[in-house]
């Protein structure tokens, strides 16, 4: 997305002009993704007592990210073409997080089935089924959000999204997830 409406104008279009754009939206996701780290570090308690629940960050993040990005590509082309409008932010977002939930459902079922069959723990399973339905509504809340948010705002939506959307999944999805499997695990 980041560039998609950057316009075919030699005098615009050199490298050094396409780096510039791009580059403070990604210096916000490099500093968000520390605290990510931090996140890790503060339930490093937690990975030590399951260290199965390693397993499934990278799970968890990648399905996060994807889910944000699809709901963030379809609000930044809605927007392009016309076809989302962006003063009925509230309605895009609810539908749009209705979908998150289904996708979440569906793909939460599954990996509990998985975690549970593969470790035999009933609660890891569940743990990580409910964090990844969780992680995924909110995936999609954020991913339409944050373009029409951008958006309102006079921004290009297409250039600063995607570090903002991904950046936020993968602190949010973290905190949830690992706040849900600390409250679980304890059953």
């Amino acid at each position: 997305m980041a560039g998609a409406s950057e316009k075919i104008v030699p005098e615009i279009n050199s490298l050094l002009f396409r780096a510039y754009r791009r580059l403070p939206w990604l210096l916000v996701a490099l500093f968000g993704e520390i605290l990510s780290g931090n996140v890790i570090k503060n339930y490093s308690e937690t990975l030590q007592a399951v260290v199965a629940l390693s397993f499934f960050i990278p799970l968890l993040m990648d399905m996060s990210g994807n889910v944000g990005t699809q709901s963030a590509a379809i609000v930044v082309r809605g927007l392009a073409t016309g076809q989302i409008e962006p003063l009925m932010i509230w309605k895009n977002v609810l539908r749009e997080s209705c979908v998150g939930a289904i996708l979440g459902l569906i793909n939460g079922a599954l990996v509990a089935a998985i975690a549970y069959l593969w470790h035999g723990v009933p609660a890891l399973g569940l743990a990580i089924g409910l964090a990844m339905v969780l992680n995924l509504t909110i995936a999609a809340f954020l991913g339409t959000f944050i373009p029409l948010f951008w958006n309102r705002l006079g921004r290009d939506p297409a250039v600063t999204s995607g570090p903002f959307v991904t950046t936020l999944l993968d602190i949010i999805g973290l905190l949830v997830y690992f706040a849900t499997a600390r409250l679980l695990l304890k059953f």
